[in-house]
């Protein structure tokens, strides 16, 4: 059997049966009225037309037959009103009709019927309706706060009911809500450099370190220009991806936060010409030419002072030039070392060879060899000094008698005062007698102020001369002060200005280098770190000097340079749909609600198709820009995030005719034209039964139309409401023979016998039909089918849930019922559900294991850091010396966080995970303990001839006396050339390593710094000889 005729069969059921009871009631109301015949029927039809307004539309024609045609049957039908039915003597509707008749209980009340009385009745509304149970309005439960919803769900109320629905960012049925692990379940929006941190209900973003942001657009800090770096001062300042690295700048050498000087003097890795000295400088060194030498230091030029006029050679000299310095020799007819140059007295050395001549002469007189051989090695000797022949012709009177014989037999005594007088006679200007020998005159004791007062007086045996200082410029008895710097004599840098002075030159390095003014070398500002830019400006090195230039995201001159707030100058480039925060020489552009980017492309997320709206269910969304709108569908009403059902039919919007039914539907209304009329509600037109033969009327009536309505009047012979009109009712009376569960048709004349739905037969006998086994059923496919006397049962299976008829599936993860671990997530399937373990734990589901990331190697912990297991994931933890999440450990910086337990007195260096000390220069130890290096002991440091000073942290060197130098290197100090002796003027000066003698001239004793004259005297004799000697040999 189809389901169209089981249901048709059931309405038939159910108005016989409702036939049946109308009529036994009324028969009972008609036996208990007193009152007059035409006010009782006037009485039943108005009560009868007031049902036929609220009862189901099956029913009324059943209760149609009780009445009779009247001659007032126009009883105050058109203006109807329930609550007025209350007339003289005339029962209620309560006490009239009982629950079975369908009275004006409202449609979301129960009806209840009194079990002491059936024939009354109690209207109850429903669970979720309050109200009289006439009239039942919906209980928001929302409002009143009496839903069992979770706290953290929200109330959406319905009609007699509500739903729960969990809150963004947790899951459950509503009435128990858990927290999602966003982060666990990787369905965050965090940015790549960002670590989610699960909260309730939520989650939190936070950017890594070296990064910033919201977390879910995180961008790179650039800590080179904002200066949130640690790099040493003698470094520069790469940035990276979350960080950033420090290199050594040239010249210094480190992990980049210590940079240590490179003393390329030391190591040889300098650059320095041959003829130079290296000089190391924090960061660099300098390359100073050696005396005589000029240039950058690393190519240096031999100075050619003869040609430049820088030689202090006398002006009787001549210069040469060597390498590195120069050398003077004093030219014909002086004599001396070039620096000062005496006159060479030519006719002194006449009469000496005069002298060797006679004296040679006298020889050839000699027989005995041997006297020839004495007297040539005292001739040889000489005694420089003393101006006469005189010492040689005493060491020949000195000879062996026999020879002194020979040489003086033939001379006689009578010329002795003739050469007495002749000798006087022979003594050369500036010359003075000492008796018998002519001693020199010292005109620069006797009258200095002869030469100028920027002159040196040079005495010479037997005169003297003036020589113009260095620098000075004349003939000695005048000078004058020589300008170098004007006349382009000076030997000044180029990067120098030379100040004249008396007798010299001074030369001063520029502002910007530095040197000893004659080799000036660019001081490069920015290496030394001596300029005056910002910390927020760069510095380029010139020339002698150094620019400025503020970083990008400052402005000034660069030595002071201010933050540029971009975001108030509008020199940002965020979107328009984002917020601009300045930062320190930058800015930063978050996207605001609404939309998603990076900040400098914002793109407007369309929450309608992401379903990440607020909108009700009963509500249209619709995406604006930077945000949604939500508008309730039609027959709603709300602000579009909560929209409640309009009941038209109350408040009275609808569009149904006066002759309509308006039922309230959700979210709509539905207009049915009363019996008797006909039409889409909207438009109801009265229905003419008797012409259309649409009545009830019994074949032994008479049809009258009337508005919305037509009555029946039986013929004469027939009795009844005119519907029905019968002579005898076997169904009434009983009197049938149908089966228990047959109809009963009555005919004229006879009845009819028809089994009821679910059963078959011919009535007197009715067999049940099992609609399971002839598939004749609705159940669900999911639902089982059980058989039922005249009917059938439908059950869903397990795992659906539904009428049987319709079956839906349980979702056991939602309603809690699943039996996974606590370790699984549940996942629905049709019927049924499955289990799978969390990302952590292993198993079927329902029983997890949790894994040990740690053994198996799977975990992504930093090669820094120790992996420590907990159920269902694991930590990483950084190891001493690093700090980090685990999954990236930086290392940390002992020494610039002051961590280090270095002594004061040493460098930290860090190193992975650690640090080391190194004592400083000038101490020694384990760089925790540095007690003070005394290099004095090693006698490495100091030159040979220097003294060696130790002190704390370093040492001084000290030239000896007689030595000059910076200690370092010290040399022999010359005092006998450079006049700083003090032997006596009768004496010669000798140097000495480190000293000089003295030693007293010939014809002088003493110690060389006191020397006096010998008082031996000279016979005249010899004098008388020497002289004559010398006579006979000019005449030979």
């Amino acid at each position: 059997m189809s389901g169209s005729k089981w249901k048709t069969g059931l309405v038939i059921m159910f108005v016989v049966t409702a036939c049946f009871v109308g009529a036994f009631e009324l028969i009972s109301f008609l036996k208990r009225s007193h009152e007059d015949k035409d006010t009782n029927r006037t009485a039943m039809e108005i009560s009868s037309l007031s049902l036929f307004s609220t009862v189901n539309l099956r029913t009324r024609k059943c209760f149609d037959r009780h009445f009779a045609r009247t001659d007032n049957f126009e009883v105050r039908y058109k203006n109807f009103d329930p609550s007025r039915l209350y007339l003289t003597d005339t029962p209620t509707l309560a006490t009239s009709f009982n629950c079975r008749q369908k009275p004006f209980c409202d449609g979301n009340a129960t009806c209840k019927t009194n079990p002491k009385d059936k024939t009354h009745f109690k209207c109850v509304c429903n669970s979720g309706f309050q109200g009289d149970g006439f009239s039942c309005k919906d209980v928001d439960e929302c409002k009143r706060n009496s839903s069992t919803c979770s706290q953290h769900a929200f109330c959406i109320n319905s009609i007699g009911s509500y739903d729960c629905r969990c809150l963004t960012g947790f899951h459950g049925k509503g009435y128990s809500c858990e927290d999602i692990d966003e982060c666990q379940s990787k369905i965050h929006n965090c940015g790549d450099h960002a670590v989610c941190d699960n909260i309730v209900g939520s989650y939190k973003c936070s950017c890594f370190d070296g990064f910033v942001g919201n977390g879910r657009s995180c961008y790179d800090i650039n800590e080179c220009k904002t200066n949130a770096h640690n790099c040493s001062v003698h470094a520069s300042c790469n940035n990276t991806v979350g960080s950033h690295e420090c290199v050594c700048l040239s010249g210094f050498s480190g992990d980049g936060y210590v940079c240590q000087d490179v003393d390329e003097c030391s190591n040889r890795s300098h650059l320095c010409s041959p003829h130079s000295r290296c000089v190391n400088i924090p960061g660099s060194h300098r390359c100073i030419c050696n005396d005589g030498y000029r240039g950058n230091g690393q190519s240096c030029s031999d100075i050619d002072e003869c040609k430049e006029g820088t030689a202090q050679c006398s002006f009787r000299a001549s210069c040469t030039n060597t390498p590195g310095s120069f050398c003077c020799k004093c030219i014909a007819g002086y004599q001396g070392d070039g620096k000062n140059c005496r006159d060479e007295d030519e006719c002194l050395s006449l009469a000496i060879l005069a002298s060797m001549v006679m004296v040679f002469r006298v020889m050839m007189w000699m027989s005995a060899e041997g006297v020839s051989m004495i007297v040539m090695q005292k001739l040889n000797a000489g005694i420089p000094g003393d101006h006469t022949v005189a010492p040689v012709l005493k060491d020949i009177m000195e000879m062996e008698g026999s020879v002194r014989f020979l040489l003086l037999d033939d001379l006689t005594h009578s010329l002795e005062f003739f050469y007495l007088a002749l000798l006087s006679l022979l003594c050369y200007n500036y010359f003075v007698r000492d008796g018998f020998s002519c001693k020199d005159v010292d005109e620069c004791e006797r009258n200095p102020a002869t030469c100028s007062q920027h002159a040196l007086c040079i005495n010479s045996i037997g005169s003297y001369d003036c020589s113009c200082l260095t620098g000075f410029l004349g003939n000695g008895y005048s000078c004058e002060d020589i300008d170098e710097c004007q006349s382009k004599m000076h030997g000044c840098s180029d990067h120098a200005v030379c100040d004249n002075t008396v007798g010299s030159y001074q030369c001063r390095c520029f502002d910007g280098f530095t040197g000893n003014g004659r080799s000036c070398y660019d001081i490069n500002e920015c290496n030394t770190n001596a300029h005056n830019c910002s910390v927020h400006a760069s510095c380029k090195n010139t020339q002698g000097s150094n620019t400025c230039s503020c970083q990008k995201g400052f402005q000034g001159d660069g030595q002071t340079c201010h933050n540029i707030d971009e975001c108030k100058t509008n020199g940002h480039v965020c979107n328009v749909h984002a917020s601009c925060n300045d930062t320190v020489g930058s800015y930063m552009c978050s996207c605001l609600e609404g939309f998603q980017g990076d900040g400098r492309s914002c793109h407007d997320i369309d929450e309608c198709k992401t379903n990440t709206h607020a909108c009700s269910v009963h509500a249209s969304c619709n995406n604006s820009v930077g945000s949604y709108i939500c508008n309730c569908l039609g027959g709603f009403q709300g602000d579009g995030r909560s929209c409640h059902d309009i009941d038209e039919c109350k408040t009275n919007k609808h569009a149904c005719s006066v002759y309509a039914f308006c039922n309230n539907t959700h979210g709509s209304y539905m207009c049915s034209c009363l019996k008797g009329f006909q039409g889409d509600g909207r438009s109801c037109h009265d229905i003419d039964e008797c012409k259309t033969n649409t009545h009830a009327c019994s074949v032994y009536a008479f049809c009258n139309n009337t508005v919305g309505f037509y009555m029946c009047s039986c013929l004469e012979g027939f009795q009844g409401d005119g519907r029905s009109c019968q002579d005898i009712d076997e169904c009434k009376t009983i009197t049938h023979t149908c089966n228990v569960h047959a109809l009963c048709n009555n005919t004229v004349g006879s009845y009819m016998c028809s089994c009821l739905e679910g059963f078959q037969g011919d009535g007197r006998s009715c067999q049940d039909i099992d609609e399971c086994k002839t598939n004749t059923h609705t159940c669900s496919v999911h639902a089982s089918c059980n058989n039922t006397v005249g009917s059938y049962m439908c059950s869903c299976l397990e795992g659906f849930q539904g009428d049987g008829q319709s079956c839906q599936d349980i979702d056991e993860c939602k309603t809690n019922t699943f039996d996974c671990s606590v370790f699984a997530s549940c996942n629905n399937t049709v019927g049924s559900y499955s289990c799978k373990c969390h990302k952590g734990f292993m198993g079927d589901g329902r029983s997890c294991h949790d894994i040990d990331e740690c053994s198996d190697g799977s975990h992504l912990c930093s090669p820094h850091s120790r992996c420590v297991n907990i159920p269902g994931l694991h930590r990483c933890i950084c190891n001493d010396g690093y700090r980090g999440n685990g999954q990236s450990c930086n290392d940390i910086n002992e020494c610039k966080e002051g961590m280090a337990q270095c002594s004061v007195k040493a460098s930290c260096t860090n190193t992975p995970g650690s640090f080391s000390c190194k004592c400083i220069a000038g101490y020694q130890g384990d760089g925790k303990n540095c007690p003070d290096k005394n290099e004095c002991s090693s006698g490495q440091y100091c030159a040979r001839d220097a003294d060696c000073r130790n002190t704390d942290g370093s040492y001084t060197c000290s030239c000896k006396p007689g030595f000059h130098g910076d200690g370092f290197s010290c040399r022999d100090v010359d005092e006998c050339r450079e006049g700083i002796h003090s032997c006596h003027a009768k004496a010669q000066c000798s140097n000495t390593w480190g000293s000089y003698s003295c030693s007293c001239s010939k014809g002088y004793y003493g110690n060389g710094r006191q020397c006096k004259a010998s008082s031996e005297g000279r016979p005249y004799p010899l004098m008388g000889i020497f002289l004559f000697g010398t006579f006979i040999a000019f005449l030979l």
